[in-house]
């Protein structure tokens, strides 16, 4: 078999992480993607990747910002602060976790400009 028809195979938490993201980016279900990455995590922790697992959080991190939710983020930001990351993956991570910070929660109105009202005589 050439090695432009082999097929990777991922497993464990780094499968979680990449149909997380395939559920986010194309099928736009936040809900289940969430289901997804702590179902994986649960079931793979103990032997998962630190990179797999630190992505993982900054997802559901995102996720859960996205989605309104900010109070559930405190004990993934915990548990990601304690994984042993090398500069080059720790930038990884905070490049996933920016993104959270400013985003807008899909399932809350965005303040917009005070409506204005017409005058009764005009």
């Amino acid at each position: 078999m050439s090695a432009s028809l082999r097929t990777t195979w991922i497993f464990g938490s780094a499968r979680a992480v990449d149909n997380a993201r395939v559920l986010i980016e194309f099928k736009n279900d936040d809900h289940l993607a969430h289901r997804v990455l702590t179902t994986g995590l649960a079931r793979h922790c103990e032997n998962a990747d630190p990179l797999d697992t630190a992505k993982a959080l900054a997802m559901l991190i995102e996720i859960a910002t996205t989605l309104g939710r900010p109070e559930e983020t405190a004990p993934w930001r915990e548990r990601l602060a304690r994984i042993p990351l090398d500069p080059d993956q720790r930038h990884q991570v905070e490049a996933m976790l920016r993104s959270a910070e400013h985003a807008a929660p899909l399932d809350r109105p965005e303040a917009g400009p005070e409506p204005v009202e017409e005058e009764a005589g005009s």
